[in-house]
């Protein structure tokens, strides 16, 4: 029987990962800043992107 191999998961730079999650923070504050969102709603917006994020890292 022939054993498959198993999927690793994908080892992205730690810079990489800490600009991603800098940009989002930022993003979310330049939102409140700016008066476009209130805390919560720029939470709701910048989640999802971290949310993918860590689904592609853990592939």
């Amino acid at each position: 029987m022939k054993r498959e191999p198993e999927q690793t998961p994908l080892r992205l730079d730690p810079a990489l990962s800490a600009f991603v999650y800098c940009a989002v923070l930022i993003a979310g504050v330049v939102l409140i800043v700016t008066g476009r969102a209130n805390p919560v709603e720029a939470s709701g917006f910048t989640s999802p992107f971290l949310v993918i994020f860590e689904g592609v890292k853990g592939r």
